[in-house]
């Protein structure tokens, strides 16, 4: 991908509290390797399928936090779009915050109690690599109330 448009999901991520096991796990499963970053960036690893970004790992931030993945969708201003979430039900759990020269995210839930996290780039743009076999392919919101859900990221992005 060599650009995304705002409104347009550009990251995937995940959290855990064990970075060896999962970095061993997802290079075995997709072939990926593993760069993981300076000690500022706390663990954070960037995986890369052919010499190409594909994904992100970082460490579970607490006892309490669960695995999970994440995605992050392009915004052209994070604390613009973190008003409209506020302003549209949503609400913001975390940011906007700058992640070293890299860019700039929050993390949001939506009036259904989803979440999504928005990027705002500056070194970082994104996957570059997508809609191959072991990459980010396809995104999918489950929720009991797709109206409340549509009229929401409507207005927000």
């Amino acid at each position: 991908m060599p650009e995304y448009s705002a409104g347009v999901p550009m990251w995937i991520d995940f959290s855990s509290p064990d970075l060896d096991k999962s970095r061993a796990f997802y290079e075995g499963l997709l072939g990926w390797e593993s760069q993981v970053g300076p000690p500022e960036a706390g663990g954070y690893t960037i995986f890369q399928l052919n010499g190409k970004m594909v994904a992100g790992g970082g460490p579970t931030v607490g006892p309490d936090q669960h695995p999970a993945w994440s995605q992050y969708v392009k915004t052209a201003d994070a604390s613009a779009t973190a008003q409209k979430v506020k302003d549209a039900g949503g609400e913001v759990v975390m940011g906007p915050m700058d992640v070293m020269d890299q860019g700039t995210m929050a993390v949001l839930r939506d009036p259904t109690g989803a979440y999504v996290s928005i990027w705002q780039p500056k070194v970082h743009q994104g996957a570059e690599l997508v809609n191959v076999p072991g990459t980010f392919s396809w995104s999918e919101l489950y929720t009991r109330d797709v109206p409340t859900a549509v009229e929401f990221y409507k207005k927000v992005f």
